[in-house]
């Protein structure tokens, strides 16, 4: 839970000042404007923060603070700051959080550096997967086969996996012939979860398991046959 004693003040901490300067060094004027009204809007709601990343301590019972971090994932100009806000709101039954998340991965996506695997559809979409909101299954599977998406529904594909839906498995069981092995991985995952369809994914991940493939496709395959195994 983000804090709300006033007498817990860690601007003193040495550790807390360092990492605040990292983070203020490479903000942007606006965004370190951003930062202070972020800070300022938080603690008008009753809490008590000195520095943006005490926000990581987010929890279901800071819903409250939701359409406040909600603005200012799609105001601040690095992508840096958005993607761990995004990241915050990665909390268990936090459905209320679902279709700002669905939205934000449906967006162009946002990297902090071309080369970096962080972005805003990694983050909003890992979010998503924690939260596990079993209302939206058809809007997961649109994104998931959408051309602008598709090579970044990764862990839309893993959602997938834990819920029981006749749709899905024919979605995911599509994906074991996907162009891309991260996301045959992925699915191979997913399939895992899906006992009762144990007799038919047996065989066929037996023979996967026995043909070339990236490392990561082999660690998914064993995954999935312990799991339709135990």
């Amino acid at each position: 839970m983000v804090n709300k004693d006033s007498s817990l003040d860690i601007s003193n901490k040495t550790a807390a000042i360092e990492f605040d300067t990292i983070t203020r060094n490479k903000a942007s004027k606006k965004d370190l404007i951003l930062l202070d009204n972020l800070i300022q809007e938080v603690n008008s709601y009753g809490y008590s923060i000195q520095y943006f990343f005490q926000l990581q301590a987010f929890s279901i019972k800071d819903r409250c603070l939701l359409p406040v971090i909600e603005k200012y994932i799609e105001e601040f100009e690095d992508p840096d700051f958005s993607i761990l806000l995004l990241g915050y709101l990665g909390v268990p039954k936090l459905y209320e959080a679902t279709t700002f998340l669905i939205k934000i991965f449906s967006q162009p996506n946002r990297k902090c550096n071309p080369q970096s695997c962080m972005s805003t559809r990694q983050a909003s979409s890992s979010s998503l997967s924690r939260i596990k909101d079993e209302r939206f299954q058809k809007q997961y599977r649109d994104l998931i086969v959408a051309p602008d998406t598709h090579t970044d529904a990764h862990f839309l594909i893993e959602l997938l996996g834990f819920f029981e839906n006749e749709e899905n498995f024919s979605l995911l069981y599509s994906l074991l012939t996907d162009p891309d092995y991260s996301i045959r991985a992925f699915s191979i995952r997913a399939l895992g979860k899906y006992k009762q369809h144990r007799e038919q994914l047996l065989p066929i991940l037996t023979k996967l398991s026995t043909a070339p493939c990236e490392p990561i496709v082999k660690e998914s395959i064993r995954y999935a046959l312990r799991s339709l195994t135990k």
